[in-house]
This record gives C-alpha cells, structure tokens and sequence, in this order.
C-alpha cells in the first residue's frame, strides 16, 4: 500500500458505497493519487470520505480529528476558514452538492497569501454519480508569475 494514500477498510467501503462496483470506481483515483502533486480526497454518495492523501492533509493542516471523522463536510468547513472568503466558499459548495454533476476547477486565495486550484467532479459508475472526487494543487507561484509578466 501507498504511504501517501489513506484508504478505509474494504469493509467501510462496502457498507458506505452501494455496490462494489462502486467501490471500483472510487479505486480507480488511487493510482493517479499515488504519483499526484494535488492534495485529494474522495467522497462516496453518503459524503463519506473514503480516501485521501498525505498532501491534502499537510498542505491544509487537517488535525488527526477531521482525519478521523471521514466526514466531508466538516474537512470543508475546516478548509473553509483558511480562505480568504469562508463565507463564498461555503456558499460553492452548497451549490456543487446541489447539482451533484457539476464539475470545477477554479482558484482559492487562503488568508496566508497561498493560492489553490480547486477542482471537483462526480465520479460515477454504470451511469449513476457514486461519489465525488476534491483537487487542491498549490498554484501561488505560477499565480504570481503569470502576474508580474503581465
């Protein structure tokens, strides 16, 4: 197993994803994950996180407690009071799990001057939406670059 990945047993998996199909959709993130720059985490249908790893953990600075909860919501919130607009932020993600096939990619300015991209979209198996998948990538530098050639 991956250091870099945290996966929740196989177990966890079946009772929180509908089918194991399903849990075969959500599998196949792993591998990107494993050689990724990105900080990313994978929800089932229930907003669970079924997976996540060590770069989202360190570039948001989740405590062992949002770790531990696998609940999606409350990383969200967590990651919300980093940003520089907690309150749009939220408001985002309330309108992303309204309409569950929406698909992202935007920026995030963080209090700290970082800037993130965001991206998230639905994973789906057999034609149905099984969970959703959240990128953060750090992107402060290309950011400012892209600025000062202007």
């Amino acid at each position: 197993m991956n250091k870099d990945i945290f996966t929740f047993s196989a177990l966890e998996l079946q009772n929180s994803v509908p089918s194991l199909r399903n849990n075969i959709a959500i599998g196949k993130v792993k591998k990107e994950k494993s050689c990724s720059t990105a900080g990313i985490f994978v929800v089932n249908s229930s907003r669970k996180i079924v997976s996540l790893n060590r770069k989202l953990i360190s570039m948001w600075s989740f405590p062992q407690r949002i770790v531990s909860s696998q609940n999606d919501w409350q990383a969200l919130q967590f990651i919300s009071l980093k940003c520089e607009n907690s309150e749009n932020f939220l408001i985002d993600i309330r309108k992303i799990y309204d309409r569950l096939d929406l698909e992202i990619k935007d920026s995030i300015k963080l209090k700290d001057g970082r800037i993130f991209e965001r991206i998230t979209k639905p994973q789906w198996s057999e034609g149905k939406i099984v969970g959703r998948i959240w990128m953060f990538r750090e992107i402060s530098l290309f950011e400012s670059q892209f600025v000062d050639s202007n």
